[in-house]
């Protein structure tokens, strides 16, 4: 069983199968897979905002030009007469541009709300309100664009169409006259301008990222490695700190059984003989000597009971096959005695973790040992069942009790410690006084996994 134990011991404390190098370069091409969605994301949302920019600029430039040098000196005092030549001459001249894709619709505007001309004849000398951003134009040669939902009165027959760019340019006509020209376009060269960006900007920049990547990754195995060597390392110096410890426990409990405890062993079974041999030739001093030889072998037993729990605290039971149980109520025997009894409730088959028994198991020792040096109590109980999540263990007494100052006492600094433990690891250990005598020491705790 020792042997055995030992190799249990000196499997917890190896590294895992897995690979500390691995999981970091793992980590690192995840990350790096979430970086290239991301830069992705974010060409797009920027592909998109300087297509739109771009295609609102080029559209502005176009209506510009087209009012500037086309439309605006073709509108003269027989335009507005409606002079069927005069018009002709600048529907035809519109018309071409709208045949080779410039533009879809033009208006001209008086600077009273006048439709001076409009590719849709309908249009032609009605009164509107200006558009908002029309008005301020008249007298500049100033542009403004924007898209146009066509929600307005004169864009009836236009919406069918959906959202185009909406150019408004202030010119002057043949005459000197402030118009203002307003030109619909097509959105599909703004599309057109998105992919091709697109196309440029999204290589650009996942590119340079995996570049960058490949020039880091010898850096991230190299400080892996170093990690993992690290790790490695402390491993080693862990399991040679945890066997040394395991040998030099095993040898001294072995000295302990092997040497001390025998002695008094075989004194304590010599002493009766001595005893019963003194009574049969007892003198005017054979009560004294009868008296003493009782005293000593009192203080015999007591001494022999004591080394054996000093044994078992220096090592403890073997836990890690589920144990809990038999080692509970092992414990419990060597505590009672003739004015103590203990009664023991643990469920066997609970399937603990070893970590998770070894600290329950520490927890009844506390307990029964505090209840053996100072409740003087006459029965005790100890239970170990799970709660829900948690573990519970429970030693009660029906002692004295504890006051306040007693919590204090150096004697106390076990139960101290072992609050510290549980706490660590996520529970509560709480002492309190009975409901009617006596103490309850009582931790709860989630179960402790053991590292692999």
């Amino acid at each position: 069983m020792p042997s055995r134990r030992l190799a249990d011991r000196r499997a917890a404390v190896d590294l895992g199968p897995q690979s500390v190098v691995r999981n970091a370069v793992l980590r690192f091409l995840a990350w790096s897979l979430l970086a290239l969605v991301v830069v992705g994301i974010a060409t797009v949302a920027v592909s998109e905002h300087i297509a739109e920019d771009e295609a609102l600029r080029d559209a502005r430039f176009r209506g510009a030009s087209m009012a500037h040098s086309v439309t605006a000196p073709l509108v003269d005092a027989a335009v507005r007469a409606g002079d069927p030549a005069a018009v002709a001459r600048l529907e035809t001249i519109v018309q071409n541009r709208m045949q080779d894709g410039s533009v879809n619709h033009v208006k001209i505007w008086s600077s009273d709300g006048q439709v001076i001309w409009s590719d849709d004849p309908t249009l032609t000398g009605k009164v509107y309100k200006l558009p908002p951003d029309a008005a301020p134009l008249f007298g500049t040669k100033q542009a403004v664009t924007d898209y146009s939902q066509l929600d307005r009165p004169e864009d009836e027959f236009e919406r069918k169409e959906g959202p185009l760019l909406e150019v408004f340019v202030g010119a002057y006509d043949a005459e000197g006259v402030p118009v203002v020209v307003e030109s619909h376009m097509s959105p599909d060269t703004m599309r057109a301008d998105q992919q091709a960006i697109f196309a440029e900007l999204l290589p650009l920049a996942i590119g340079s990222l995996l570049l960058f990547q490949l020039s880091i990754m010898p850096l991230s195995v190299s400080l892996a490695r170093r990690v993992e060597r690290s790790q490695r390392a402390r491993a080693d110096i862990l399991r040679r700190a945890l066997l040394s410890s395991e040998l030099e426990r095993r040898r001294l409990a072995q000295d302990l059984h092997d040497g001390v405890i025998q002695d008094l062993a075989g004194l304590s079974y010599m002493l009766p003989t001595v005893l019963r041999s003194q009574e049969a030739s007892a003198n005017g001093n054979g009560n004294s000597n009868a008296e003493a030889s009782e005293r000593v072998l009192s203080i015999l037993q007591r001494d022999i009971a004591s080394l054996r729990t000093l044994m078992t605290d220096i090592y403890p039971p073997d836990l890690s096959d589920g144990e809990l149980a038999d080692a509970v109520k092992e414990l419990a025997h060597r505590s009672g005695g003739p004015e103590l009894e203990v009664h023991v409730e643990v469920p066997t088959g609970l399937g603990l973790e070893p970590d998770t028994a070894r600290l329950a198991y520490r927890i009844v020792r506390e307990g029964l040992r505090n209840v053996v040096r100072h409740a003087g109590a006459r029965t005790a109980s100890v239970l170990v069942s799970p709660d829900g999540d948690e573990l519970l263990v429970r030693v009660t007494d029906d002692g004295q009790g504890f006051t306040s100052e007693d919590q204090r006492e150096d004697g106390h600094l076990g139960v101290v410690l072992l609050a510290d433990s549980v706490r660590d690891a996520g529970g509560h250990l709480d002492l309190r006084p009975g409901a009617e005598s006596g103490t309850v020491l009582e931790a709860r705790f989630p179960e402790l996994t053991t590292a692999h």
